[in-house]
């Protein structure tokens, strides 16, 4: 649960650092 908890929290930093790019 851990690293799903990583992973998805890797991925919402991704999609927020790309529409604060955009």
């Amino acid at each position: 649960m851990s690293q799903m908890s990583q992973a998805a929290q890797n991925l919402n930093w991704l999609i927020t650092n790309f529409v604060d790019n955009t």
